[in-house]
């Protein structure tokens, strides 16, 4: 990451930051470090799907997809060998959350695992997410088949999109 040096002070700056030029203005080296991080952070997150540094609970979440169409939010959580007795969804005050566990895919006393959780997590996960728009709390409705768990959380009419014919009138 490199950063501008202002001619006039001498001083490394963000894109868009100013530095007035008086013998008050100081270079604070931690803001940079800062940036550093949540770029890094926003890199990581995007690559794979998890936050960085959250310890097993990030990792043993699931990959979601939203979507959204003009009536409702569709969510499918990719979980598979999860239970679909096991799954917890709740929908409020404009989150979802949504539990669940996943066993391992076979199970015996005199079975040696390689390679355990390396391609599918087991355990416990629990994941929350603020909804791009208000639904309908008790009409959501949830199927899980083929290791996705697939969500339908229609919108309330408040946010439904309403489209309204403006005529225009010439002066």
């Amino acid at each position: 990451m490199t950063l501008p040096i202002l001619r006039d002070t001498g001083l490394p700056t963000r894109r868009g930051e100013t530095v007035r030029d008086t013998a008050l203005s100081a270079w604070n080296p931690w803001q940079q470090f800062d940036e550093m991080n949540r770029l890094f952070d926003e890199f990581m997150g995007r690559s794979f799907g998890t936050r960085p540094y959250a310890g097993g609970a990030a990792a043993n979440t699931p990959a979601m997809d939203l979507y959204e169409s003009p009536e409702e939010l569709i969510l499918f959580a990719y979980a598979p060998g999860a239970n679909k007795d096991a799954f917890d969804v709740q929908v409020g005050n404009g989150n979802i959350t949504i539990r669940g566990e996943r066993c391992p895919l076979i199970e015996g006393e005199n079975l040696t695992t390689y390679g355990s959780g390396i391609a599918r997590m087991q355990g416990s996960f629990e994941a929350s997410y603020s909804l791009p728009a208000e639904v309908n709390a008790d009409q959501v409705t949830a199927a899980y088949h083929d290791g996705v768990l697939e969500i339908h959380l229609p919108k309330s009419e408040a946010a439904k999109v309403k489209q309204v014919k403006v005529q225009v009138q010439s002066r």
